[in-house]
């Protein structure tokens, strides 16, 4: 979520291991999978497919940031499915080919397949705690690497894990929070930039596009030409905004898993402060003593001088 970030560049690296700050998802309700299932592996999977309805909340609940295991920030989020033409399902590794999801940890990825000239996209909302979803609230995300391989959610997974060569990703900001700027940590130049416009349906240019094509490139450690988790060493910052639409399309149809996580600047309401008690009221101050006007006291020598003329016989 914001947040927001001019944020440093930490990196993940591998399953369980945590960037001094992180995010962590906690899932209240969700949709779930096809099967009915909630959880699979101790992964909240929330799966959707060409028949799910657009606006569709696939997921929502608490996300906080976490420094150095101290809670700093917490808003509430939506994620809301966008778009989903095209798309890769009803295979035998239905549960992790399209979902959203949270892992037992708290880290959250997005697992997406689609076709050649299919789209894939979901919102992001994020909102003041216990606001009911009504106030918006402004959050910094970063993406990186997925953070647990999805044939570890679902065994069955055994091509979507991998981030192949030319996945598209498109990131555009809403809200009140001002202009979407994007910062990159990028170790072994994995990300294209500036990527053609017209490759995303709506014609604009996507924003990276994951480019590396050929088996030892980057980070590829084990020169299989994919990169797995822990593989793909890099972050893409954003600016705080109270709404982030990710979308994914115009590449070459495989499947995907991307991460997301924040570092740095995470919200921009500040905790509330706790209710001081009033502070005791000084006592009054003793009131000064009356000094006579200077004709009253003229007026009083004259008077005590005549009192020996009153007292005399007569």
């Amino acid at each position: 979520m914001a947040v927001l970030l001019v944020m440093a560049c930490v990196v993940l690296a591998g399953n369980s291991a945590y960037a001094t700050t992180f995010l962590r998802w906690t899932q209240s309700s969700g949709v779930g999978t096809g099967s009915g299932a909630m959880q699979i592996n101790g992964s909240y999977v929330n799966q959707y497919d060409e028949g799910t309805a657009i606006g569709t909340v696939l997921s929502e609940g608490t996300v906080e940031q976490i420094n150095d295991g101290v809670v700093e920030q917490t808003v509430d989020y939506q994620v809301i499915l966008q778009n989903a033409s095209n798309l890769f399902y009803k295979e035998s590794d239905d549960l992790t080919n399209n979902a959203f999801v949270i892992h037992a940890n708290g880290q959250a990825d997005w697992y997406s397949s689609i076709k050649g000239s299919g789209t894939a996209a979901i919102l992001f909302d994020f909102y003041d705690t216990n606001s009911g979803f009504a106030v918006e609230e402004a959050v910094a995300l970063s993406f990186t690497s997925p953070h647990e391989q999805p044939d570890v959610v679902d065994s069955l997974a055994a091509e979507v894990k991998r981030l192949h060569y030319n996945e598209v990703y498109d990131i555009k900001a809403f809200g009140a929070s001002g202009s979407l700027l994007r910062t990159f940590s990028d170790q072994h130049n994995q990300l294209q930039q500036g990527v053609a416009t017209g490759t995303m349906p709506d014609g604009s240019a996507a924003d990276f596009s994951l480019g590396w094509a050929e088996p030892g490139f980057g980070n590829d450690l084990n020169g299989d030409g994919n990169l797995d988790v822990g593989e793909a060493l890099f972050t893409y910052d954003l600016t705080e905004a109270e709404s982030f639409l990710i979308s994914r399309s115009g590449d070459n149809g495989k499947r995907s898993a991307i991460g997301f996580t924040a570092e740095g600047f995470f919200g921009t309401t500040t905790p509330p402060i706790p209710p001081q008690p009033d502070p005791p009221t000084p006592p009054e101050p003793p009131a000064p003593p009356t000094v006579p006007e200077p004709a009253g006291l003229l007026l009083a020598i004259i008077g005590c001088g005549l009192l020996p003329w009153r007292r005399r016989p007569s």
